[in-house]
């Protein structure tokens, strides 16, 4: 897979804060306003949790995860540069193969003119299960503004089977990278494996992530999850 695969949403933080959500959905087309986002921040913590590597491993090798509470602070250089977020694969637990409910992971802009409990959301990534089998998004490639009270935050919402996938659904949890010093996940630049539904981790220093071609996989793994490459972008 070559780097002109991804699709990139590329443009300056003073330039996105000045259009707000209505322009950016113009221009990545997959934007659409947040639900009230005060309600997000006191959803159960319990679908989302991830994994930290400071570095993507060399084709054939192995990288075991750090769990991404345990880094000791999140890096503060991403305040004024933005993070450039790449999704680099995903993968379905074995459960839930024959499962017909999907998932779907946005992640929240800060834009002028909105409250902090109001902020767009841009649809990042999804995946669900109909008739004709496994329907993943490819990799894409997006530029976020960082905030240093919230970070990066990431909502998950599971996809009914019998709900309209067009249609906004009530999300089920929110995971914050954030930038300070406290026992939640942190921010750094890196990769990380983001686990959503069930079954959970429950001990993210016992797995290990290796690379197939542009691919970055988690081995005969038991849960679902989601690659990010989380860089500087500017």
């Amino acid at each position: 897979m070559s780097d002109k695969s991804f699709v990139s949403s590329r443009f300056p933080r003073r330039d996105f804060l000045k259009i707000g959500s209505l322009g950016l959905a113009g221009l990545a087309g997959t934007a659409y306003p947040s639900m009230a986002f005060g309600a997000l921040q006191h959803l159960p913590t319990s679908l989302l949790s991830a994994g930290y590597a400071d570095a993507e491993p060399a084709e054939g090798t192995v990288t075991w995860l750090t769990p991404a509470q345990r880094l000791l602070s999140g890096d503060a250089g991403f305040i004024g540069r933005d993070a450039q977020v790449t999704i680099r694969s995903s993968a379905r637990a074995a459960s839930a193969s024959d499962t017909f409910e999907g998932a779907m992971i946005d992640v929240v802009f800060p834009a002028l003119g909105y409250q902090p409990d109001a902020y767009p959301t841009y649809h990042a990534w999804s995946a669900r299960r109909d008739e004709y089998g496994d329907q993943a998004s490819g990799p894409v490639s997006f530029r976020v503004p960082v905030e240093p009270t919230t970070g990066l935050q990431l909502v998950f919402t599971r996809m009914r089977p019998d709900t309209d996938p067009s249609v906004p659904q009530p999300p089920d949890d929110m995971l914050q990278l954030g930038l300070g010093f406290s026992n939640a996940p942190k921010l750094q630049r890196g990769i990380y494996v983001i686990a959503y539904g069930q079954p959970t981790v429950s001990n993210w220093s016992v797995v290990p992530i290796t690379r197939q071609g542009r691919d970055i996989v988690v081995p005969h793994s038991r849960f679902s999850y989601v690659v990010l490459e989380i860089a500087y972008a500017g």
